[in-house]
């Protein structure tokens, strides 16, 4: 059991590395075998095919699966937040869905997407029907906690301790050093608690006020940004100031003392692998099969809702937002909306832009509010000095007339570093540049 266990350990972790690899550059140098240092014509070697490298994770994290112990095992042998099965399982989903979609939307083979988007279903199967795990009743707990062992919703954490092992996360949102605030669209895209977005919901205060602004909305908002603006010229009672107004607070600990609430002293635990997850990778590949149902959205979608206060989805009665673009269903706009919301801040949402073929949602010029923060009272706005705002009063974090250059296929990946291309070209290797850089 323990030599099955480890080379589970050692595949999930090969599958992890190639996976970020292949998310960031597409095409790598797939190498599966022990290589001495000085063999250097088996380590500069051709670029693999994606598909191949991709192939080579979903069965490395399959044999994974396999073959580790699970989370109960590990405890009894006194082992406790290691490597598992089931977050073999949670990372094969995460890989799937990644991929297949990727492979729907960005290179248009639907067969190839398919068959991955299944492999996520099921996967993500594994821990959605597994009831060791569930929500945790507040959704701000899970990104806040001195400790996340005894957490029901997480399968794999980052474990910090003051004065051993600490991080900065808090420290950037509570310091003198102006923050990055989240954007206009992203608090726009959070629901009223009705369960229909603000240009739909009757329940929409408006926004001429952040007290305006977090009325009747998803708790999962209010939980994120504190419930005061704080700009140039307008600090909160603590000094603070937001590029676009909205403070974040998703991650603060109201229990920290003055020295751990300072980078790089903040000693809160971070999920790595978690039930939220795994709801929406479920939802959205159940969708994207066309599977989807009524009983699925119970089990996975509302019961986020549930916790964020938010009205249940029904596939019987979707709201159709008008600023659905119109080559997304109505089930798939709120399914995206759904995890943009719950893994607000996460890493995520970059990453699912270039998976769903959207690059087009960086640009301003087609997302306007991407540029654009709180909206302020005119006659605040005009008295904050050297604060950029539009003739609405909302803030400009980037400054009037601030654009950004988005190119497909150029930003769907990486460059490959021209460090690492000189070293491949001067042993004759074809190691191709991405496309466009």
């Amino acid at each position: 059991e323990a030599a099955s266990h480890y080379l589970g350990v050692a595949r999930f972790f090969r599958a992890f590395e190639y996976a970020n690899l292949v998310r960031h550059f597409g095409d790598v140098p797939y190498i599966d075998k022990y290589l001495d240092q000085s063999d250097v014509e088996g380590m500069y070697v051709p670029r693999t095919p994606r598909t191949a490298v991709v192939d080579s994770i979903v069965a490395d994290l399959q044999f994974a699966a396999a073959n580790l112990r699970t989370i109960s095992r590990s405890k009894t042998l006194g082992d406790a937040n290691v490597v598992s099965a089931e977050v073999a399982w949670a990372f094969l989903a995460r890989v799937a869905l990644y991929e297949g979609t990727w492979a729907k939307y960005v290179e248009g083979d639907a067969a190839r997407g398919e068959e991955l988007l299944q492999i996520a279903l099921e996967a993500a199967e594994k821990i959605v029907g597994n009831n060791n795990f569930s929500l945790t009743p507040v959704y701000k707990d899970l990104y806040s906690s001195l400790d996340l062992s005894k957490n029901p919703e997480v399968l794999l954490y980052k474990a910090y301790n003051s004065g051993v092992l600490t991080h900065s996360v808090i420290g950037y949102t509570n310091s003198s050093t102006m923050m990055d605030g989240l954007t206009l669209d992203a608090v726009n895209s959070f629901l009223c608690s009705d369960g229909l977005p603000i240009s739909l919901s009757g329940m929409y205060a408006g926004n001429e006020n952040i007290s305006q602004t977090l009325t009747n909305r998803d708790l999962r908002l209010v939980q994120c940004v504190e419930d005061e603006l704080a700009y140039i010229g307008n600090p909160n009672e603590k000094g603070f100031t937001s590029s676009t107004g909205y403070i974040i607070t998703k991650f603060n600990n109201p229990s920290l003392g003055p020295s751990e609430i300072l980078a790089p002293n903040n000693p809160t635990d971070a999920p790595i692998f978690w039930l939220a997850e795994q709801l929406l990778i479920y939802a959205e590949a159940a969708a994207e099969l066309g599977v989807l149902t009524q009983d699925d959205v119970d089990a996975t979608i509302n019961l986020l809702r549930g916790r964020a206060g938010v009205a249940p989805m029904v596939l019987a009665s979707l709201p159709d937002d008008p600023l659905r673009d119109s080559d997304v269903s109505p089930l798939l706009w709120e399914i995206r909306r759904e995890r943009r919301s719950e893994l607000i801040m996460d890493g995520f949402r970059e990453w699912d832009i270039r998976r769903w073929g959207k690059l087009e949602y960086l640009n301003p010029a087609v997302k306007p509010a991407i540029f654009q923060g709180a909206r302020l009272p005119l006659e605040d706005a005009s008295a904050a000095d050297g604060l950029a705002t539009d003739a609405q009063g909302y803030i400009l974090p980037y400054g009037a007339g601030a654009g950004r250059a988005v190119e497909v296929p150029k930003n769907c990946l990486d460059a490959i570093p021209t460090g690492e291309l000189t070293l491949y070209q001067l042993r004759g290797v074809d190691f191709p540049q991405n496309p466009g850089w």
